[in-house]
């Protein structure tokens, strides 16, 4: 069993971002990449000029994501689900 980095719902303070649904489950790691995912992880949806994380929000939480952190302008892509929602 990994270490419990942080309690999901600590997380979106910290960020100031903002939980829309419940964020139970404890955060193991963290990861940009759902390749190498590991459940209870929380996956970073990162933008870039090859590839936007998006596209894999849903791919990561199905993999065992514990949440996703996403930007706050694709919330309604996201609704119902383990999110934490930023600026950028």
């Amino acid at each position: 069993m990994s270490d419990i980095l942080w309690r999901a719902a600590e997380l979106a303070p910290l960020m100031n971002g903002e939980a829309p649904v419940a964020l139970n489950q404890p955060i193991t790691s963290i990861s940009i990449d759902t390749r190498t995912l590991e459940p209870g992880a929380l996956f970073f949806a990162i933008r870039g000029d090859a590839q936007d994380g998006h596209n894999y929000v849903r791919q990561a939480l199905e993999k065992g994501a514990a949440a996703a952190v996403i930007e706050r302008a694709r919330a309604s892509d996201f609704a119902g689900l383990p999110v934490v929602l930023v600026e950028d």
